[in-house]
């Protein structure tokens, strides 16, 4: 079968050009036409080469730096064309040594016609870059009645038992170890298990009362509220050790949160970036770990929201009202909110970027529903119904 390649050196390509309108529609305009509102791809492969990247990164590593951060927005661009959603990306890999960065490329393609086979999942391939078109991953959540974690395809079938006899709160992934992290709320300490099945270890014991549980995967550290400590957010590394209370402004200010829903990593190696719930009212926590710095959105965008989910490669906050129980959709500061589901008591929002799909718990069916991000208009469905 012949494909099309469009190969293409975007002069200084970095996130900033991204965010130029006129500047990436042209690009967008000839890699993935809308013609009376219909779009396709013009081409099967779309390369961009040289993305700006850091220096002194080892070939196979995943390059770092506003090129990388770039790379997954323009994705998130294409997708969100009308018909865009066939659009994957392969993991940005370091290729070379350059002059002044290490050198990789944006590789896009059309997932309706290719697939990628490589690289394998491994502690070099980091977030967002880790899921293969050929290994969409599995749907996970608590059976709280059972005292079960449970596993599925992403579509609910093929469902299993992770682990048993655990009360469970905050399911979370470690990637790197392959396996699903919870805050134990009878014993007050985080365990963790295999993702393919098996028994539970413990991670952080003496964690105080943990909840709200967020995995920064990238850089191998554990996130958590311990309300027996005044909403004091912690953090340890993924062995349970080193553990510590998270402050800003070079460590003189306390954290405070009453859940911390929704954690990112920014493709640039230093930064923290990590979005929390005080009061309802959404924070954002950004900046390296030796001087974090904390932003307050706060009311003034009339967020009173209970769940929150982060999308940085299209630069989208999705959270569920705490009043009106609509799960809604803005700018990641909030701004040009819209109602996307009004008919559902929904919990614990879980964005799947790879795939393009929301998913929550339904209160009044007992069920785990999700919708396309991609798709207009906007439908709900039931992906795991309870019985």
């Amino acid at each position: 079968m012949a494909i099309k390649v469009l190969s293409w050196n975007i002069f200084r390509f970095a996130a900033s050009l991204v965010g130029a309108t006129d500047r990436i529609n042209r690009v967008l305009d000839l890699v993935h036409p809308v013609v009376g509102g219909v779009g396709a791809p013009a081409f099967q492969v779309f390369v961009v080469i040289e993305p700006q990247n850091v220096s002194f990164l080892a070939p196979g590593e995943i390059a770092q730096g506003s090129g990388t951060l770039g790379i997954h927005q323009l994705l998130g661009k294409l997708q969100n064309r009308n018909g865009g959603g066939i659009w994957r990306v392969a993991p940005p890999l370091s290729l070379a040594q350059g002059g002044k960065e290490a050198e990789t490329m944006g590789v896009f393609y059309d997932s309706s016609v290719l697939r990628l086979t490589g690289p394998q999942r491994s502690a070099n391939v980091r977030p967002p870059w880790n899921t293969l078109p050929g290994d969409p991953g599995k749907l996970f959540w608590i059976d709280q009645t059972a005292q079960k974690v449970r596993r599925s395809e992403l579509d609910g079938g093929s469902c299993a038992d992770v682990t048993t006899n655990v009360v469970a709160e905050s399911l979370r992934f470690d990637l790197r170890n392959k396996r699903v992290c919870w805050a134990d709320t009878i014993n007050d300490k985080i365990s963790a298990a295999p993702v393919g099945g098996g028994g539970a270890a413990d991670l952080v014991s003496g964690a105080g009362s943990p909840r709200h549980l967020a995995v920064d995967s990238y850089r191998s550290t554990l996130y958590w509220i311990d309300i027996a400590n005044g909403d004091a957010m912690m953090r340890a590394d993924l062995d349970g050790n080193n553990q510590k209370e998270v402050k800003t402004h070079k460590n003189k200010n306390s954290v405070t949160s009453t859940g911390l829903l929704a954690f990112e990593q920014n493709p640039r190696k230093e930064n923290v970036e990590a979005y929390w719930l005080d009061s309802g009212e959404v924070s954002y926590l950004h900046g390296k770990l030796s001087d974090l710095r904390r932003t307050d959105y706060g009311s003034n965008k009339n967020i009173d929201a209970r769940s929150l989910a982060v999308d940085f490669a299209n630069e989208r906050l999705y959270w569920i009202d705490d009043t009106s129980n609509k799960i809604r959709r803005g700018k990641l500061n909030g701004a040009a909110a819209k109602d996307l589901v009004t008919t559902d008591v929904p919990q614990d929002l879980r964005l799947e970027p790879a795939g393009g799909h929301l998913y929550w718990r339904d209160e009044t069916t007992k069920s785990l529903r999700r919708l396309d991000i991609h798709a207009e208009p906007v439908t709900a469905q039931d992906v795991v119904r309870s019985g």
